[in-house]
C-alpha cells in the first residue's frame, strides 16, 4: 500500500510512503570530507566552505598524540594558510574527576594568543584506549561581518588514565571579519597519533 498524501495520526509505520516534496528546517548533516590522521604533525580542512552550507561541525574522535602530556589547539585558515598571528581568545569550562580523588571544576582563558586551545586540564593521552573525542560547531565562516569563533565539547582521559575530563567552550579570532577559508587541528608538542576527523555541512 502507497499513500501520496499524509495526514494527522495517519503513518503506519508497516506501508510505503512515497515521497516527491521537500524537507525543510531537519538540520541534516551533509558528509564533507575525513582525515584519518597517523602520525601527521596537523590535521587541516581547506576550501570545503562555501554558500551551500551556513554552519559546519567537526566530528572528531579516536584522538590520540605521539607524544603523552599535550592539549589540542586550532588555528583558523584563509587562501589555504593557518593564521597565526596572536588574535585568539580562548574560554574554556567543565569538570575533571581524578581516580584517586573527588570531581574538580576547570577554567582557562587567554588572549591574544597565536592559536586557540580547545582542551580541559587532563592532558591528551597516547594511547588507544584512552583517545579522545571532539565535536566542534563552525558557525558562518564565510560571513563577513562579524568575528570568526568555534564553539565545541570534548571528551578526554589524560595519559595515565589518572583525570578524566568533560569541557565546552569557545575559540574567537579577533582580527579581521574576512572569511575563512579552513581550519587546522594540532598538538601543542608532538604530532597526531591518530584520529578520524569528518567534517560536515549542517544543511537547511
Amino acid at each position: 500500500m502507497s499513500k501520496t498524501v499524509i495526514t494527522a495520526e495517519s503513518m503506519n509505520l508497516a506501508d510505503t510512503y512515497a515521497f516527491t516534496g521537500t524537507v525543510t528546517g531537519a538540520g541534516n548533516l551533509v558528509k564533507l570530507a575525513e582525515v584519518i590522521a597517523d602520525d601527521d604533525a596537523t590535521v587541516s580542512f581547506e576550501g570545503l566552505f562555501s554558500s551551500s552550507y551556513d554552519n559546519y561541525i567537526i566530528y572528531a574522535s579516536e584522538v590520540t598524540a605521539v607524544t603523552g602530556g599535550q592539549h589540542l589547539y586550532t588555528r583558523f585558515r584563509r587562501s589555504n594558510a593557518d593564521i597565526t598571528t596572536s588574535n585568539y581568545i580562548a574560554v574554556v569550562d567543565g569538570a575533571n574527576r581524578n581516580i584517586s580523588s573527588d570531581a574538580t571544576n576547570f577554567s582557562y582563558n587567554a588572549g591574544e594568543a597565536a592559536f586557540g586551545r580547545i582542551a580541559g586540564a587532563q592532558n591528551s593521552s597516547d594511547t588507544a584506549a584512552s583517545s579522545g573525542t571532539w565535536r566542534i560547531e563552525i558557525p558562518r565562516p564565510l560571513n563577513t561581518t562579524g568575528h570568526k569563533r568555534i564553539a565545541f565539547q570534548s571528551s578526554t582521559i589524560s595519559d595515565g588514565e589518572v583525570v578524566y575530563g568533560s569541557n565546552f567552550g569557545s575559540v574567537w579570532l579577533k582580527d579581521a571579519v574576512t572569511a575563512l577559508s579552513g581550519i587546522t587541528l594540532y598538538f601543542s608538542s608532538g604530532n597526531v597519533k591518530t584520529g578520524i576527523f569528518q567534517l560536515y555541512g549542517v544543511s537547511a
